[in-house]
């Protein structure tokens, strides 16, 4: 799959206090700096590091295809990575 976003792997890297914060590229680049509690913080910035893993996984189980052609949950799917894309 062609993407316009930065190649993962994306990565964690703790902030000064040990607070997960930051989303980098394996070289080190910034992606996402996550303000908030710790929680809020360590929930978002994880999501943020899946964000390349699930949008890959996602296209590639809309081109294995299944029995549910058509349905809402393939409609949303289809949103959803061509949000991740930028298309939408």
């Amino acid at each position: 799959m062609e993407t316009k976003w930065t190649p993962g792997p994306w990565r964690i890297v703790p902030d000064e206090e040990g607070d997960p914060a930051r989303c980098v590229t394996s070289r080190g680049f910034d992606i996402a700096t996550v303000w908030g509690g710790y929680l809020a913080a360590d929930a978002d910035v994880s999501l943020i590091s899946a964000a390349p893993d699930l949008a890959m996984a996602l296209a590639a189980l809309l081109d294995a295809g299944d029995s549910r052609k058509g349905s809402r949950e393939e409609r949303d799917a289809i949103a959803a990575l061509a949000k991740a894309r930028g298309e939408a």
